[in-house]
């Protein structure tokens, strides 16, 4: 295989790693949010995974994309005729937070990281 294979590879194996891992911090969020501590500790998560990863095709926007899947599925009602997102302040922050964190990756916080070296 050759590097350009390579890195597609470790690019599509990173990608799906980054999914996962937004998928899981954003449905612990949504489970947590009706308490000020939850929505606290979802919005540190996910800034601290934007913080972290870079502005690559596979860091930050694929982590925003899943963190937004989360939040889209949790919006209609459930079987039961409940919610997961009540609409109180604590429920409308925690959505708030899915369009901070699409906005954060599409426009990249910190400019030249994750982009290619050139000298």
């Amino acid at each position: 295989m050759n590097s350009g294979g390579t890195n597609r590879a470790l690019g599509a194996a990173a990608a799906i790693l980054v999914l996962v891992v937004a998928l899981l911090s954003a449905t612990a969020a949504v489970l947590v949010h009706g308490h000020a501590w939850g929505l606290v500790l979802g919005w540190l998560a996910g800034a601290a995974a934007l913080w972290a990863l870079p502005s690559t095709w596979w860091g930050r926007p694929v982590f925003a994309f899943g963190w937004i899947l989360v939040l889209l599925r949790v919006l209609f009602p459930r079987p039961e005729g409940d919610f997961l997102v009540a609409g109180d302040l604590s429920g409308y922050l925690l959505l708030a937070s899915g369009l901070v964190f699409t906005v954060v990756a599409a426009l990249g916080v910190r400019p030249g990281r994750g982009g290619p070296a050139r000298r």
